[in-house]
């Protein structure tokens, strides 16, 4: 099937797929097998649906947060980012080994030994300086706090003697750092003159709507993200193509009056593809259940109407 696109509107200007769905696996050179055959439909796959991001995200995030603050769950993250949807979908084949990696960050909360101690030295401060004083009353008050003043400060400014041995809690720090996974794969070129076309208007394709989009000298659009979805594995809501390498390999020739390509282009015997995924949100206990829904996922949007 030949892949091949055309420009959006003149003010996105993205670039749309024909066919707009487009699947790797079954239709392009990737492997030595026949596309609809029961190997292919055995290969593992990542899943992944273009959105555009239009106009001001922060803005539009802070005037829906008022309306949202009940929200609970996965409504939570409900029209979070301004988008509308390119029309493109991608199925390529997906072999990575890990299946999912956690951490998490908590750190111990000192606070109240911090201010405890701050007050001690305070308190003691101020006593001294009261029993120094000429009035009578003054050096009887700075009496008393300075009783007080020592307990606390044998409490807690103790450095002359050791260091505080108490238990306090560790509080659950959070992270907004989303998780990372990159996946390969390669594109031959030496299959006929229609599938090195599609190849090569695949990969410009990907390259160009992962640019940004300069519209003015002031205005620009981001480049687009993607709902991805991986069978039992991964949903994501959004993310970001955080890196994509093409890399040229074997022999490369200069091709010109090739149908659907440049008047001249250079063409190696394959392109190998790596995409790293870099999911927008950290994942949650309310968007990994949405993996045990299957490609129905992907109907869990969090992107404003448009």
């Amino acid at each position: 099937m030949a892949i091949t696109f055309s420009p959006s509107d003149s003010n996105q200007k993205y670039l749309v797929g024909s066919p707009s769905d487009i699947n790797v696996i079954k239709d392009c050179a990737w492997a030595i097998f026949d596309g609809g055959s029961i190997a292919a439909r055995e290969v593992p796959y990542i899943r992944l649906i273009e959105w555009q991001p239009v106009g001001d995200q922060f803005a539009t995030r802070a005037i829906k947060f008022i309306s949202q603050f009940n929200s609970e769950g996965i409504d939570s993250y409900k029209d979070t980012y301004n988008a509308k949807p390119t029309g493109n979908k991608y199925t390529f084949p997906f072999f990575t080994q890990e299946m999912r990696s956690k951490s998490n960050n908590w750190t111990e909360d000192r606070s109240i030994i911090d201010i405890a101690g701050g007050a001690g030295s305070a308190i003691a401060a101020a006593g001294g300086a009261m029993r120094k004083s000429k009035s009578g009353f003054a050096r009887m008050v700075g009496s008393a706090v300075g009783i007080g003043s020592a307990v606390a400060e044998r409490a807690v400014n103790i450095s002359t003697m050791g260091t505080l041995g108490v238990e306090n809690p560790k509080i659950w720090q959070g992270t907004n750092t989303g998780a990372t996974y990159t996946f390969d794969f390669f594109l031959h070129n030496t299959v006929s003159e229609e599938q090195t076309a599609s190849n090569w208007a695949l990969t410009y394709m990907l390259s160009y709507n992962n640019s940004y989009n300069r519209r003015s000298l002031l205005i620009q659009d981001a480049p687009v993200v993607y709902q991805v979805f991986v069978p039992g594995i991964r949903y994501s809501p959004v993310s970001s193509m955080k890196n994509l390498n093409i890399d040229m390999i074997g022999q490369m020739r200069n091709i010109s009056g090739m149908k659907n390509l440049p008047p001249s282009v250079i063409v190696p015997e394959s392109y190998h593809v790596t995409i790293t995924m870099e999911d927008l949100f950290v994942e949650s206990r309310q968007i990994m259940e949405l993996v045990t829904r299957g490609p129905a996922a992907t109907n869990v949007t969090v992107f404003a109407p448009q």
